[in-house]
């Protein structure tokens, strides 16, 4: 994968991800858009960057944060989104 498409790829983690944050999306919305296991193998079987492959690992793990400790689920996707802006500096 090229460095423009893995740019794509970390925008639009930044958009699903700012999107969650401000109430636009739900995780489930999120799930069907990009964060799935099955976006995860597809990045990694087109030879994307392991940090972002494993950011997207982490983003599927949002359904599990909102279901077991929700309180927690605003400043995880604040991190991430953190993470995804400094891949793409």
């Amino acid at each position: 994968m090229d460095k423009r498409s893995e740019q794509q790829e970390l925008i639009k983690i930044i958009g699903i991800l700012d999107s969650l944050n401000s109430h636009a999306l739900t995780v489930e919305d999120a799930n069907r858009l990009l964060f799935a296991p099955k976006e995860a193998k597809r990045l990694e079987a087109e030879g994307c960057s392991k940090l972002i492959v494993d950011l997207i690992w982490e983003c599927c793990e949002l359904e599990n944060i909102q279901s077991l400790i929700p309180d927690k689920l605003e400043s995880n996707i604040i991190k991430l989104k953190e993470r995804a802006i400094e891949l793409l500096k």
